[in-house]
């Protein structure tokens, strides 16, 4: 491994392109792999980390990422942002506590009416209800053959009135210590409005918006809703005195042509998805690419990947299709 990170550190020195990391959250300890697979561990994380530094790329601010990415700035090797989806209260915990010591940048893309109501995203209810034995059929008035596709269906197909109607379902099913256990696993615990507050004033931190309601950005969805679900957003932040960024995360990565037009009616600058790839002058502000962060081979192979020609990425991309 150091002949490998010994290569990349001189070849990632004369490489201009981005790579955008995404994660959710930090944990100290031990995740259940359904209930908290969003998040990562402190062991992993910090195994990323370490090796982005050990072969010297350029942790952007958010200031130098939104110049790199707009054509303002030309980049002078490598460089990497991390951001952090949703707003966990482990964003503030374990992941400042650990990208403050080195200096390092970050951005946390915020559910500003899952932090201000600690209602969970929707498809931790359906997990929960799931992992606790229960048939989603009686939820859905449907059968699928496996989770997924229950809960493909749900995020992907139905609009916000409905969804806030089947997590109400799920909740009125639950038994008085299921309905507490539901709210206890830490790890997926929102931020409150003052630790939001808390956390914005580090001047590595840019806070910006994932949506008021964790929706799919779907073809499905009104847009006027969808508008009014940015524009609260951003309306939070104001009323909380939580500085903000013009940008925006697509939630679990969802988005089509007339979601990208209305950002940019809008005026939002840049815009996150899931789409793996590395950010490059010829991307898109409205869909810049990013890497889920797993593991230090995961980052390490990405790495390599960065420093080969372009096409061959693409023909990997393209066979896992």
């Amino acid at each position: 491994m150091k002949t490998i990170e010994k290569w990349l550190k001189k070849t990632l020195k004369n490489n201009t392109q981005g790579l955008i990391l995404a994660a959710h959250g930090v944990s100290k300890t031990s995740l259940n792999p359904f209930l908290e697979n969003v998040h990562i561990t402190e062991k992993c994380f910090l195994n990323v980390v370490n090796l982005l530094e050990r072969v010297n790329v350029e942790f952007a601010t958010y200031d130098n990422m939104k110049a790199y990415i707009l054509g303002n700035k030309q980049p002078q090797k490598a460089w990497v942002h991390f951001t952090f989806d949703d707003g966990y209260k482990n964003n503030l915990e374990n992941v400042l506590p650990i990208l403050d010591k080195k200096n390092i940048p970050f951005t946390v893309f915020v559910s500003t009416y899952h932090v201000e109501t600690q209602n969970r995203i929707p498809s931790y209810y359906t997990r929960f209800f799931y992992n606790k034995g229960y048939d989603l059929k009686l939820i859905f008035n449907k059968s699928f053959s496996s989770y997924m596709e229950y809960e493909n269906y749900f995020l992907f197909s139905e609009k916000l009135e409905k969804l806030e109607e089947y997590c109400e379902k799920i909740i009125a099913k639950l038994a008085p210590q299921e309905f507490d256990e539901f709210y206890s696993i830490k790890n997926n615990q929102f931020l409150s409005i003052n630790e939001l507050k808390s956390l914005s004033e580090s001047s590595l931190v840019t806070i910006a918006s994932h949506s008021h309601h964790h929706i799919v950005y779907h073809e499905q969805q009104n847009l006027m809703c969808l508008k009014k679900e940015l524009l609260t957003s951003f309306e939070k932040f104001k009323n909380w005195n939580v500085p903000f960024e013009s940008c925006f995360c697509y939630p679990n990565g969802g988005y089509s042509p007339r979601i990208i037009d209305l950002l940019k009616k809008s005026n939002v600058e840049l815009a996150f998805s899931c789409e793996s790839d590395f950010v490059t002058r010829s991307i898109n502000p409205l869909e810049i690419p990013r890497f889920w962060i797993s593991s230090y081979v995961r980052c390490l192979l990405t790495l390599i990947l960065m420093c080969l020609p372009t096409w061959f990425f693409k023909t990997i991309k393209y066979l896992k299709k």
